[in-house]
């Protein structure tokens, strides 16, 4: 009992840090379903390997009402290159990479131009 009692607040915690979900594919136009990530906010986190499309799912767009983000879809681990995208299930809301995909959970308007 006191063990599950630990594992549910330690994952209580882990859940407030998620900015969002967003699911990752094999392809260029999200159809091959390979992972989901749930990136914190202010975290750029990159799918499983392999992965070259992306799509948000679910983010906590209040905090980024008077700016850019929190969704945005990176061809780079350091978000050089990146993609403003909308909440599925938007049609423009896929995303796609041929270097692969990291999304980016960040506002500002600093995040407000495709680069």
């Amino acid at each position: 009992m006191h063990f599950s009692t630990i594992l549910l607040t330690v994952l209580s915690l882990a859940t407030l840090g998620s900015g969002g979900q967003v699911n990752f594919y094999a392809d260029l136009n999200c159809q091959d379903y390979i992972g989901s990530r749930y990136p914190g906010v202010g975290r750029i986190t990159g799918g499983p390997s392999g992965s070259f499309s992306a799509i948000w799912v679910t983010a906590d767009q209040s905090t980024c009402s008077r700016t850019c983000g929190p969704t945005i879809i990176c061809g780079d681990y350091q978000c050089n290159t990146r993609k403003a995208a909308l909440l599925w299930p938007s049609p423009n809301g896929c995303i796609s990479f041929s270097t692969g995909v990291w999304a980016k959970n960040e506002c500002g308007y600093h995040q407000c131009a495709n680069v």
